[in-house]
């Protein structure tokens, strides 16, 4: 009993630990195209709080080559 219920916590932490990096690559590729782009369109923020990290991570590798906004939507959509 006492094992599965530290599997049922660790798995609960896994996933916390998930959740707050994907929170965070989110934050940092906003705040980096804010940076560079000045006001994105609401589009643009919605298609990325609903990317994957995986796709978030494409999205950081780019972002310096990315020199214009428009440029941005081959790795949106």
């Amino acid at each position: 009993m006492l094992k599965a219920l530290k599997l049922v916590e660790e798995r609960g932490v896994e996933k916390g630990i998930k959740i707050g990096e994907e929170r965070t690559t989110r934050k940092i590729v906003l705040r980096l195209l804010l940076k560079q782009f000045g006001d994105l369109e609401e589009e643009y923020v919605r298609v990325i709080e609903n990317k994957k990290v995986e796709e978030l991570d494409i999205i950081l590798e780019k972002i310096i080559d990315i020199k214009e906004i428009e440029e941005l939507e081959k790795y949106l959509y």
